[in-house]
């Protein structure tokens, strides 16, 4: 016996592995299948309710031309309100509700180029539009003229009569950390190249707390948007338009627009409202 007992003593060696890779295999077959897609979170609230007589008034900065930095100086006169007028505006380009704003901003008279006089008020208004007056993505009227001209490129529209634009300010079938297309057109310039303009907005990948200056604090979503302009194809300039909080069932609570070479840009923290 004492001959063969290696030899058995392999075999039973070689079955309990044999036996013990068979059990295991078969765990394996019966672990279930883990999902590796990332899961996309969706805003599902409104970040910025259009209700007409609804009023933010923030406190900031005049942000400076050539650095693109907050003008700390400016901060002891500036301020901004943002009031949404009607909800029954004119039916906008390619359907929807129209909603008017009113933005009306104070900045020192020195930065406008009167030294001499404390304060001026500068008043607009702001077109936007949305699929019905409650829900659906959200569009803002701009007019791009201060966007073309910083970069130094001359231009001449032959495709529409301007450059006003509607820009997709909010997607809602984009969730977190994706991105989407706010403006993308071309047109031909007066030298006869072709010009694209693309602007970009992005969300942050998670919420984002402001403190507002009523000391308030609001966990917002943060929409980052980019601007890429080329000129015959090859890009020209590039760089941060905008970045906004927004904070459910109010609207923005925190802007940072950005400057450029020849305009100057604003920095604005929400202050207080009407509701």
């Amino acid at each position: 016996m004492k001959k063969f007992y290696p030899i058995m003593l392999s075999a039973a060696i070689f079955s309990f592995a044999l036996v013990f890779a068979i059990s295991t295999t078969g765990c394996k077959e019966e672990e279930a299948v883990v999902d590796t897609t990332p899961k996309v979170t969706l805003i599902t609230e409104d970040i910025f309710p259009l209700t007409a007589g609804r009023q933010i008034v923030y406190g900031g900065y005049l942000r400076t031309m050539n650095t693109d930095t907050n003008w700390t100086a400016t901060g002891a006169v500036y301020k901004t309100s943002w009031t949404i007028v009607s909800n029954a505006a004119p039916s906008p380009v390619g359907g929807g509700t129209g909603h008017a704003l009113y933005d009306s901003t104070t900045i020192p008279g020195y930065a406008a180029g009167y030294p001499t006089i404390p304060s001026i008020k500068v008043a607009s208004s702001l077109m936007a539009k949305r699929t019905t007056a409650t829900a659906g993505d959200i569009y803002l009227l701009q007019n791009l003229s201060a966007v073309f001209k910083s970069t130094g490129v001359a231009y001449k529209p032959t495709a529409q009569v301007d450059s006003i634009y509607y820009i997709k300010l909010v997607d809602y079938s984009k969730g977190l950390g994706e991105s989407w297309s706010c403006l993308d057109t071309t047109w031909t310039s007066a030298t006869g190249s072709k010009i694209r303009m693309h602007i970009k907005g992005v969300w942050a990948t998670a919420k984002d707390t402001v403190t507002g200056r009523n000391a308030v604090k609001y966990a917002s979503y943060k929409l980052i948007a980019t601007r890429d302009l080329y000129v015959g194809g090859t890009l020209a300039s590039s760089g941060a338009t905008a970045t906004v909080w927004f904070y459910p069932g109010v609207g923005p609570v925190k802007m940072i627009l950005n400057a450029s070479p020849t305009d100057y840009g604003h920095f604005r923290e929400i202050l207080s409202k009407n509701f």
